[in-house]
């Protein structure tokens, strides 16, 4: 599961110092307006959204509600090769 940490530094009731802590679970979703948000700001353009669920690797959109069309889905992953070298 993914969480999202907020801290945040302000003042008490009194005036004093405080820091505040909150952890959220984050769905799929949250996730890409989360990282669609750190591309582009508040709010999340339609295209970092786009962009999110491609770093992502999401293949549906929960927030357009649809599915990509075959030119979008991710890249299959490349196969690791492995290179030997002597030293002398």
């Amino acid at each position: 599961a993914q969480i999202h940490v907020r801290k945040t530094v302000g003042t008490d009731r009194s005036g004093a110092p405080a820091t505040s802590t909150a952890v959220a679970v984050l769905s799929e979703a949250d996730r890409i307006r989360e990282v669609a948000r750190m591309l582009a700001g508040d709010p999340a353009s339609p295209s970092a959204l786009l962009h999110a669920e491609d770093l992502l690797g999401s293949r549906r959109s929960p927030r357009l509600g649809r599915n990509y069309p075959a030119s979008r889905k991710p890249p299959a992953k490349a196969k690791a090769v492995r290179t030997t070298r002597s030293i002398p």
